[in-house]
């Protein structure tokens, strides 16, 4: 990392001191060279911003969203900058210049503001506090407001929220409430980056706002710390198949994942096939990192993912978190989550379906899990098959082994409906003999088929066999999130 992007919505009068001044307080503390950049109202676009900072010569920006919480804008900081089908990790290029960005959580979904909040309101000694934010389309408060609520209440204050809107009667009511509670002083404070209280507050005291508060700096380099990962090594740990295959996840994602973080992502094999845990650890060792996040390329969790996973990189069964010794040297050892359970799986599974159905003719997706004795698998599946339900297409879940529906029963319930065209995913990480010769002669096609029909008393239906879920080019995206997401934990040991 060697510069810091804060991006911010923007003031329509043009305004924009209040970042511009928590920019230069963090730089104080940080020492690196922090820029601003806005959605609106600004000419310092976050694209326009990006490239200078390229033209600079930086190489490596880490991305702060200035929002109160995840949402859309957060969410199109990779469109801003003009790339587009881009994650929370990725290059920005300019000519020849490459910028590498990583996105970090928003500053109001970060721990330490939910703490700040409260700081605002312990200044009011014992006046009860109304937390005045914005709220979702349901009416739902910020998860800040939420989390600041169970830290001031037990300190003895009587708290409160409301939406801060141009209608009074949610604020008066409010209000009315503290007062009936005994509250006879009343703090209004601003949960936002610096909007006023629109609703009458006659005899309320009012707070500047969360985003004016000279805290921030400290809040944004606590976030600065937590994504520093330059003491930090990468594995993607899969199964591997026994043959080497032409496409493999583990070996694609970590080339993919090596060029957007800038660092050495490793692969391991949990079997005899190299690379092995062991040979990587080793390699690890000798490069003298202390610690190591373990990125599992599972579907599900389970017997691999929480006991032989952990186990093959010396934690105890179960354990996902720890210290092992590898050639004399001491590595802290954090391990993901099987990535079946991501909620990135909704956009990968969305993917999935429209890569292969480009008309709209009446179709039936059918997923099919490998199966498990635990029934895990059958967790997972079912619900990635609702992300499939909710596009609005008829659903089944099917098990290559050990569970049932069986595919070949599967088959029977396609052929007895009424649909014209049957889309099978393997729900599997990367080729193997399961989804390259099993299944596909369960469902009537030979080796290296994709398309084929099924037909059964003169009813014919179209079979698309797509891809292994493991090979979406969006699996990349999934495992650059999950490691951003890991990344405060591990700083946090």
């Amino acid at each position: 990392m060697d510069s810091i992007l804060i991006v911010a919505h923007g003031n329509q009068s043009g305004d924009n001191s209040r970042t511009e001044r928590q920019a230069e307080g963090l730089r104080e503390i940080v020492g690196l060279p922090v820029f601003c950049a806005y959605r609106r109202f600004s000419e310092d676009r976050v694209k326009a911003v990006m490239k200078r900072m390229a033209e600079q010569g930086l190489r490596d920006v880490l991305v702060i969203p200035m929002f109160m919480s995840a949402n859309m804008y957060s969410d199109s900081i990779p469109r801003a900058m003009g790339l587009r089908d881009a994650g929370s990790c990725g290059i920005f290029r300019e000519d020849d210049r490459e910028l590498r960005y990583r996105i970090t959580t928003t500053l109001g979904d970060w721990k330490g503001s939910a703490d700040l909040v409260a700081e605002m309101a312990d200044a009011y000694g014992d006046a009860g506090v109304l937390l005045v934010c914005g709220c979702s389309d349901k009416g739902e408060p910020y998860p800040l407001v939420k989390r600041s609520m169970e830290i001031i209440s037990p300190r003895g204050h009587n708290v409160e929220y409301c939406a801060n809107t141009r209608d009074p009667e949610p604020g008066a009511e409010a209000i009315k409430r503290m007062r009936l509670g005994g509250s006879e002083r009343i703090a209004a404070i601003p949960v936002a980056m610096g909007a006023t209280v629109r609703f009458p507050t006659e005899g309320v005291e009012i707070s500047h706002s969360f985003g004016d508060d000279p805290g921030i700096p400290r809040i944004l380099a606590d976030i600065v710390e937590a994504y520093d990962d330059s003491n930090i090594s990468v594995v993607i740990s899969a199964h591997g198949s026994e043959v080497e295959m032409e496409k493999d996840a583990a070996r694609d994602c970590a080339s993919i994942l090596s060029e957007r973080l800038g660092m050495k992502v490793r692969y391991a094999y949990k079997g005899k096939r190299e690379p092995t845990v062991p040979t990587v650890m080793s390699e690890i060792a000798n490069e003298g990192k202390s610690r190591l996040i373990v990125l599992p390329l599972f579907f599900a969790p389970g017997m691999f993912a929480d006991r032989i996973v952990p186990a093959k990189f010396g934690l105890p069964q179960g354990e996902h978190s720890g210290d092992v010794e590898v050639d004399g040297k001491r590595i802290h050892i954090e391990i993901g989550d099987a990535f079946g359970i991501h909620p990135s799986m909704r956009n990968i599974m969305e993917d999935s379906v429209k890569r292969n159905i480009t008309n709209g003719e009446r179709t039936t997706v059918m997923l099919i899990g490998h199966g498990s004795p635990d029934g895990w698998n059958s967790n997972v599946l079912q619900m990635n098959a609702g992300y499939v339900r909710d596009m609005g297409h008829d659903v089944l879940t099917c098990y290559n082994e050990m569970e049932n529906p069986s595919v070949e029963e599967g088959l029977n319930m396609v052929l007895a409906g009424d649909c014209d065209r049957l889309l099978v995913i393997p729900m599997f990480v990367s080729p193997s003999n399961h989804s390259t010769v099993e299944i596909p002669e369960k469902l009537g096609l030979a080796p290296g088929e994709r398309k084929g029909t099924l037909e059964r008393d003169g009813r014919k239906v179209e079979v698309i066999y797509a891809e292994e879920i493991g090979l979406s080019p969006l699996m990349a995206d999934l495992l650059c999130d999950e490691y951003l997401d890991m990344l405060p934990r591990m700083n946090a040991v």
